[in-house]
């Protein structure tokens, strides 16, 4: 037999030596199993991510898309209250101004009784996210239509030349009566 001839002393130390290998190589296996259900566990979850992050790019990219479409200047303002221009597609004529610095400057380029019934209405959208829509004169002579609304996370400022926006109702009119 395997432990013939030796003492009882050297066979219970040779056994002790024996349940020591066999619990660590049971504990290695079991550690083993756990790293690989964890590993498994993480490869799932970064897919998910993954896949989660592409929907959302697809979801921004045809939000972009149609912010773009719409000629229009549009400021995001974040809930501290600072001004963000997200989109300017606006022609030059019209008189918005295309730099943030200069189109938060309202008198600079609204008229004179314009922009304090703006930055008013402006002020209490901020307070109570009471929504606006105003028709506003530009000093360059064309009117807009600006418009603020509360979102979940801030509120926002639109600027429309309201000639195309004039333009857009005939041909929608057009089109319904053909």
């Amino acid at each position: 037999s395997l432990f013939s001839g030796a003492s009882p002393v050297d066979m219970a130390g040779d056994l002790l030596v024996v349940a020591i290998v066999v619990g660590l190589i049971i504990a290695a296996g079991g550690a083993a199993h756990l790293f690989l259900r964890a590993a498994t566990r993480a490869r799932q979850t970064a897919t998910r991510a993954t896949e989660a992050m592409t929907a959302l790019r697809q979801e921004l990219e045809v939000a972009q898309s149609i912010v773009m479409a719409d000629p229009q200047a549009l400021i995001a303002f974040e809930p501290d209250g600072s001004p963000r221009l997200v989109n300017h597609g606006l022609d030059p004529k019209v008189g918005v101004p295309a730099k943030l610095r200069n189109l938060m400057r309202f008198a600079s380029w609204l008229e004179r009784s314009a922009a304090p019934t703006l930055e008013a209405r402006l002020k209490d959208l901020k307070v109570t996210g009471r929504p606006f829509e105003l028709t506003l004169k530009t000093l360059a002579g064309p009117h807009v239509e600006v418009e603020g609304r509360a979102s979940a996370s801030g509120y926002y400022l639109k600027i429309r030349d309201l000639a195309g926006r004039r333009m857009e109702f005939a041909n929608l009119l057009k089109q319904h009566r053909a």
